[in-house]
């Protein structure tokens, strides 16, 4: 509905609501949104919305008795749409609705220290004050009950005891004052009165803001900004490595973003004193080191991200550099957007094939499937199209949860627990096996670990397949036989055979940058081409006479053009898949791990990593180099 709006209309409207330091692309749509149906009829904005097609609205409209209204009759008429009658009534007369937790939105510290007739009162009015940035902002979980508040009259006021001392808290006559007011979605107003309740809340809250970097910061501090304008330039490109690195002839900060699998400098520049203030502060929000002093060693941090394009979870990697120059520290961040897409495997470029074999996995009743590959290979991203289809499938009437440190995306129908947000009294606890065995009596049909990194994420992902639950998993390594070798060296030999019992497959993963259809060139193959798969067959035990090469292939033009970047344009993945039969499991179960390696040619699946990449380089979709993985 946003398409015929300017960008100045959005933003007064979100000025005018309060939340111009803290709005994120969700206030953003929803400002959108109000602009565009506002003066529409109810149906009209439901379908405006997405919550149904205009045919089922105007059909159900046209059987719809005289004397019910439209929202009323629809609601019982429509799935989904109870959900979100808050939102659309919102919509229908101009005002805020979150529908999300945003960091940048905390509780006033005025709510955490209310007691007795205080407490009663905003229980009753459903009403949490908080802070967007410098405004306050009165978050209410129910549509009517925030209507109540707005048309209080005068007397109703002064007599109202949360608005007349909230009003003194602030320094405002609570005859004159005008609080801004939003409604929030049930699970976001719960969560948010759930701080109230935390009696460990503001250490908690404490702790949290010390690793969050928001938009609404970089207006106050330059080093912030430029942070900020480094995070949604990577964003808005959908970069998710970025890279600061020291100029070594001027020892100014060079700014890199990873694309295509290949480091570009970008026209971000930082002096020497900018980098310097930037590497501080990234230490310091994300915890890297736990003393001011200067970082001496390689350190790792955390931290939330919300900007402009929404929200992201980094991870950040500190490596102090030689200092025969001048001293230096080399920095990684990797971003994970936040997003809450559903994910069709055949969105990912994913074959028909392995499509099948996925989908066949993702409606087991139970077992073990794991999906192996580097970092960046998008494992977690096939699991999340495992898991839509499923969904697909089964709907509601199966469970599925996630369990993740982070979570990077917000599947529909899956319940996800964020292992980062558990916070527990005592220390060294491993929240993420605490957290694996506590889901276990949660009643679920289809789990996803986020990853399996221990003894322990290993063991409680085989007991669950074990005792009749679906699991999907993610593990870093190169091929389906090193995938199950890495699940195997966190078990004891006796619990190997548990492990090969419950696996349904292991699928590795890769991406691979492809050609520019534009300016990469046709070039005859010669034997010096031939000759570089020699050492590659070699290694793999593969027969190089049995493989049939092309007469000429495509080749990369690295000056690129303007339809792509140093000769590539996007993606493909492309996959080594292990099933399991009686054969297999036999070999994997050997104390030879030699017998390990001949498990893939035992599988009944043919879908090797590199007969996948070679269909592409027959086409002409990547370069010869790609395939040799």
């Amino acid at each position: 509905m946003a398409a015929n709006l300017n960008d100045t209309e959005v933003d007064l409207l979100i000025n005018k609501w309060g939340f111009s330091e803290t709005a994120n692309e969700l206030i953003y749509e929803h400002a959108a949104n109000v602009l565009g149906l506002k003066s529409k009829r109810v149906g009209e904005i439901i379908v405006g919305l997405g919550i149904s097609s205009s045919t089922l609205v105007d059909n159900l409209l046209m059987s719809k008795p005289k004397d019910v209204r439209s929202l009323e009759y629809l609601r019982g008429h429509i799935k989904g749409l109870s959900t979100r009658i808050d939102e659309i009534l919102c919509v229908q007369i101009g005002l805020p609705y979150i529908s999300r937790t945003m960091q940048s939105i905390v509780v006033h510290p005025f709510a955490k220290g209310v007691k007795n007739n205080l407490s009663h009162e905003m229980n009753l009015l459903d009403v949490i004050p908080v802070l967007c940035g410098e405004t306050v902002v009165m978050m209410f979980g129910d549509f009517e009950k925030m209507m109540h508040f707005r048309t209080m009259g005068k007397s109703e006021r002064l007599q109202n005891v949360l608005y007349t001392k909230f009003a003194e808290e602030i320094g405002k006559r609570p005859d004159r004052v005008e609080f801004h007011t939003a409604v929030a979605e049930s699970t976001v107003f719960s969560s948010y009165h759930q701080q109230i309740s935390d009696g460990d809340g503001s250490r908690v809250a404490q702790e949290q803001a010390l690793q969050i970097i928001s938009q609404s910061e970089g207006g106050k501090d330059p080093v912030i900004a430029q942070i900020v304008r480094i995070l949604n330039e990577a964003i808005s490109q959908e970069i998710n490595d970025v890279s600061i690195v020291p100029d070594y002839e001027n020892g100014k900060g060079i700014i890199q973003f990873r694309r295509y699998q290949r480091l570009e400098n970008t026209q971000i520049s930082l002096t020497t004193e900018e980098r310097e203030s930037v590497v501080r502060l990234l230490i310091a929000r994300s915890r890297a080191s736990k003393t001011a002093g200067t970082l001496r060693q390689p350190a790792d941090g955390n931290l939330s991200f919300e900007g402009k394009f929404g929200q992201a979870f980094l991870r950040l990697s500190f490596i102090p550099l030689e200092e025969s120059r001048f001293p230096a520290i080399s920095v990684s961040i990797r971003i994970m957007p936040k997003t809450t897409k559903s994910i069709s495997l055949a969105s990912l470029n994913i074959s028909p094939l392995v499509q099948k074999e996925l989908n066949y996995a993702a409606r087991r009743k139970y077992g073990l499937f794991v999906v192996c590959g580097p970092t960046g290979s998008g494992k977690s991203t096939t699991i999340g199209g495992m898991i839509c289809s499923h969904n697909d499938e089964y709907g509601s009437t199966l469970k599925r949860v996630s369990v993740e440190q982070p979570v990077e995306r917000i599947l529909p129908g899956v319940h996800h627990i964020d292992v980062s947000q558990h916070h527990y009294v005592e220390t060294g606890v491993d929240k993420f096996g605490m957290s694996l065995r506590s889901i276990l009596r949660h009643d679920p049909d289809l789990i996803f670990v986020g990853e399996v990194r221990d003894k322990e994420s290993c063991m409680v992902s085989i007991d669950a397949a074990n005792t009749g639950h679906l699991v999907l998993t993610t593990t870093h390594a190169n091929d389906p036989v090193l995938g199950y070798r890495r699940l195997a060296s966190f078990l004891d030999k006796e619990r190997r055979f548990d492990l090969v019992n419950v696996l349904d497959g292991i699928l590795a993963q890769r991406l691979i940058p492809t050609l520019c259809p534009v300016c990469s060139t046709e070039k005859e193959f010669t034997d010096e081409d031939r000759s570089k798969f020699l050492p590659y067959a070699a290694s793999r035990g593969l027969d190089i006479n049995s493989v049939k090469m092309p007469k000429t292939h495509r080749v990369i033009n690295k000056d690129g053009c303007n339809s792509c970047s140093m000769g590539y344009n996007a993606m493909v993945p492309v996959h080594g898949l292990m099933t399991m039969n009686p054969k297999v499991r036999e070999l994997l179960l050997s104390n030879d791990e030699s017998d390990w390696m001949k498990a893939q040619g035992a599988s009944d699946s043919d879908i090797t990593l590199f007969k996948s990449a070679f269909v592409f380089f027959l086409d002409g979709t990547i370069e010869l180099d790609s395939v040799l993985l």
